[in-house]
């Protein structure tokens, strides 16, 4: 057979998300592999012996091709392996306890960081819910009055409603106690002088610089909180794991017990096996998985491309750059690939989530032979029930309902 036939039969075998999740960063770890071997090993390499392609002939490119994909296929498998050392669960015991022992401190600062911004913006916006309507009433109440004197204290409350501005012009973060006791102070002026007066033009003033602090306060509360959550996203502040990889599954196992009282070990395989085989969600758990894949195997192979050359340049390279280089480019490359891979698992949780919120009901009803739950309540139920009948626990009565009885 020739070449080009070999490589299309292949090409056809396996599915994209080998090509993407697995052949690739191999493929990529090859050619670097032997751009570095021609860089300290001058003449070992000859380009174009390498570079040249014949459909009838195995030439050195096609050969290098077919042995990728067969080293591929051999490791595989360890994809999984390096995940759950990335994610914690495969590490030793000794190692883990003391990663997760650090970052349940982190975690519990950041939780309480997180807290403290809420509560801040859900201050700021009971005191727009209140305040503002309250200053409105109190104007509509001093206006049925003829008086436009401002009381003695005026100029300090202004002078408070200028230090918030400042406040907010330098980014700081306003005290919303201190907020409300201003716009108590405005209210009670508004109550006793006819702010639509000329002579009360400050008051006036005053009370829509005050809207505007308000306002802003609550956006900026706001915004600091979503990107707080934004930033944190994947993050299990409650219950952390020994990295952040291990997190972010984390959060999709414990979506299925939180919302449908389910064990995702036994629910998520369950429902890939039962969807259609035209379904689009296919396709993006594929290429959700591919990715995860492609950045757990890129993360591993830096390693040991760290480990082999590092050693091989400080001992047969003439000149030091290629050393410096490969220590100054590898950590960053790494930290960009952990970071994809963090990314990646948040996408594929998400994808996830979506498939089982869309299949979990077929689930029920096409393989376990369940009726429709009326209720999430109902639903829970038989979760429960699955879950515990799966573990080796009896006792608990399962009725099928056939959608037609058997003859």
């Amino acid at each position: 057979m020739t070449i080009s036939g070999v490589l299309g039969y292949l090409q056809g075998l396996f599915s994209r998300a080998f090509w993407f999740g697995s052949f690739l960063p191999i493929a990529i770890f090859g050619v670097i592999n032997l751009v570095l071997v021609s860089v300290v090993f001058p003449g070992v390499i000859v380009w174009t012996d390498w570079l040249k392609v014949t459909s009838d002939s195995w030439t050195a490119l096609p050969l290098a091709i077919l042995g990728l994909l067969v080293l591929t296929y051999a490791i595989s498998p360890l994809v999984k392996v390096l995940h759950g050392l990335l994610d914690g669960s495969l590490l030793p015991d000794f190692i883990h306890n003391w990663l997760r022992e650090q970052r349940a401190g982190e975690m519990r600062a950041l939780r309480r960081q997180l807290n403290a911004q809420r509560d801040l913006f859900v201050e700021c916006k009971q005191l727009a819910d209140t305040g503002i309507p309250a200053m409105a009433a109190a104007r509509a109440k001093g206006a049925q009055t003829d008086n436009a004197t401002l009381s003695q204290g005026f100029d300090q409350v202004e002078q408070e409603i200028k230090d918030f501005e400042s406040q907010l012009a330098e980014g700081k973060t306003i005290k919303v106690s201190a907020l409300e006791d201003t716009t108590k102070k405005i209210q009670d002026e508004l109550e006793h002088v006819n702010a639509g007066k000329a002579e009360a033009k400050r008051l006036s003033d005053l009370q829509r610089r005050a809207l505007t602090i308000i306002w802003d306060a609550r956006r900026d509360a706001g915004y600091r909180f979503i990107t707080l959550t934004t930033r944190w996203r994947g993050l299990a502040l409650n219950e952390p794991r020994a990295t952040r990889i291990g997190d972010a599954r984390a959060n999709v196992q414990r979506y299925t017990s939180d919302v449908y009282d389910a064990d995702f070990d036994f629910i998520w395989p369950r429902v890939q096996s039962i969807l259609p085989k035209d379904s689009p969600l296919i396709d993006r758990i594929l290429a959700a998985q591919a990715q995860v894949d492609f950045s757990t195997l890129s993360l591993a192979l830096v390693a040991v491309l760290a480990l082999t050359w590092g050693p091989l340049f400080a001992i047969y390279a003439t000149s030091p750059y290629p050393l410096l280089i490969m220590g100054a480019a590898l950590p960053l490359v790494a930290f960009v690939l952990y970071e994809l891979l963090f990314a990646s698992e948040i996408a594929f949780g998400e994808v996830v989530k979506l498939v089982i919120d869309r299949h979990r009901l077929d689930l029920l009803t096409t393989l376990f032979k369940q009726p429709l739950p009326a209720t999430l309540e109902t639903e829970r139920q038989m979760w429960q029930t699955l879950s515990l009948i799966d573990k080796g626990l009896r006792g608990r009565p399962l009725a099928y309902r056939h959608a037609q009885a058997p003859q």
